[in-house]
């Protein structure tokens, strides 16, 4: 169990390190705070609550919430942001991405600033879209790509570190073509969308198959997805068909 002293001393150090990088400062009240506004740190969230989020991100510390006494960080996708305890803080900071684990990450001209704070500590909500990087500027991710945003940035992180292999991607039970719309629009991929019924409203545009077998050649595409396809189908071999052939293709 920590000793008082042990956390004074990890307190001191961490507000050294922060002070040495010229962040942002806290508003006069909050200048105890160990950890600058502006502070990039790596963290494995794991909720069971929200599965679906699950992994490893990077986070930027941009506010202080005083009830909890945590940190509040968001999420470089800008699609959510956590409480941080202290002692979270710092154990993220310098933190790299295990072999094996990938992110997508901070890159210098993306953070632009760190948003003003209301009297609270907390940032601006309009101050939002400062922050995060350009390509999500006016395009903000609403119901089903809040959902699938995780998948959707491990894959520009795996586009960063394989351009060449990734580039075309197949959509599986694309529905009214949203997430299509969203990879192609806001980050350049080349998308396809398929379902066994076409929209009535398409927000892309959306190709009919069987359910069964995808009118693809092998390997024609670097990634297939699936965004809450699977568990419509009614019996786990057609699930097990779908797979293979999002494999094969």
């Amino acid at each position: 169990r920590e000793t008082r002293d042990d956390w004074y001393e990890a307190h001191a150090s961490l507000k050294a390190w922060s002070d040495s990088k010229g962040l942002a400062p806290w508003p006069p009240r909050f200048e105890h705070l160990a950890v600058s506004r502006g502070t990039v740190f790596h963290a494995h969230v794991e909720d069971p609550c929200d599965w679906h989020r699950t992994g490893l991100y990077q986070y930027i510390v941009v506010g202080w919430e005083a009830t909890s006494e945590r940190y509040e960080a968001w999420e470089a996708s800008g699609l959510h942001t956590r409480l941080f305890r202290e002692k979270e803080v710092g154990a993220g900071i310098g933190r790299s991405a295990r072999q094996g684990e990938r992110c997508v990450t901070w890159s210098e001209g993306e953070v632009v600033g760190v948003p003003r704070l209301d009297r609270t500590c907390r940032p601006h909500p309009e101050d939002r879209d400062d922050l995060f990087p350009p390509v999500l500027s006016g395009f903000k991710p609403y119901g089903t790509l809040e959902m699938a945003g995780p998948m959707l940035f491990h894959m520009e992180a795996w586009r960063r570190q394989d351009a060449a292999h990734c580039q075309t991607v197949l959509d599986i039970g694309a529905g009214t073509g949203r997430i299509a719309n969203w990879l192609h629009t806001a980050w350049g991929f080349q998308a396809r969308a398929i379902d066994i019924v076409l929209p009535q409203w398409p927000e892309f545009e959306v190709e009919r198959f069987d359910g069964r077998q995808l009118p693809l050649e092998d390997k024609s595409v670097d990634i297939s997805i699936f965004s809450f396809v699977l568990h419509h189908c009614r019996h786990f071999e057609i699930q097990r068909a779908l797979l293979r052939e999002a494999a094969r293709v």
